[in-house]
């Protein structure tokens, strides 16, 4: 059911669909529904002018503050080294961000090792949705071949390193509970991207380059 929610636009995760995710996963993640409703609701504002930008350009730029999305308006207006804690980009794989983003501190790039692929996906997803619960039982499609609890712990003690934190009190990745209803042990626990500061992710747009033939995406 998750992997369905992965493949569908934001706009189009209603509640109801929600609701039937969360009813087939564990106890623990449903104490959350309303919050991440709430969230989808937020990100529906702006749903149908981001839809529209995004499929005219080769390049989609997902950004956020304090957990709501931003406009393609407001985000044209932005200066992204100035006003971003967190900039992602999955083009080039390189991750910039600010080591205190309470005293604004300059963005510095993320020493990237261990951080293939698959790794890479999930950050770029767990950024695109701040605030939002995550554990093994929601996110293993975006997993490699190992798909085992243990696997996205160990990929969110290699994101924390990245971000140079030294436990999951934040201030990027924040661990929420200590399991998921269905494991014993802590390889189980919730995380999540903490909604309160600003990202920006940038990635190709496929649907551009699918309706350019002549243009192969990158």
């Amino acid at each position: 059911m998750f992997e369905e929610l992965l493949n569908i636009n934001i706009k189009a995760c209603s509640g109801a669909k929600l609701r039937e995710f969360v009813g087939q996963t564990t106890p623990i993640v449903a104490l959350h529904v309303q919050a991440t409703e709430e969230l989808l609701r937020r990100y529906d504002n702006n749903a149908d002018q981001i839809a529209i930008h995004e499929e005219l350009s080769n390049t989609i730029k997902i950004a956020f503050e304090n957990g709501q999305r931003l406009s393609q308006e407001k985000l044209s207006n932005i200066s992204e080294d100035d006003f971003f804690d967190v900039i992602l980009d999955t083009r080039t794989n390189s991750l910039r961000f600010r080591k205190n983003p309470s005293k604004h501190t300059v963005l510095k790039e993320a020493e990237l090792e261990h951080i293939g692929g698959h790794r890479m996906r999930i950050l770029a997803y767990m950024l695109e949705h701040p605030g939002c619960p995550f554990y093994y039982g929601n996110i293993y499609s975006l997993l490699d071949d190992k798909k085992t609890p243990n696997t996205f712990t160990k990929t969110i003690a290699v994101l924390k390193k990245a971000f140079e934190q030294k436990d999951t009190s934040g201030p990027y990745i924040i661990k929420q509970s200590d399991g998921d209803g269905l494991t014993r042990s802590k390889k189980g626990c919730v995380y999540m991207i903490n909604s309160e500061l600003r990202y920006l992710v940038i990635r190709h747009n496929p649907k551009y380059f699918r309706a350019n033939s002549g243009i192969g995406q990158l």
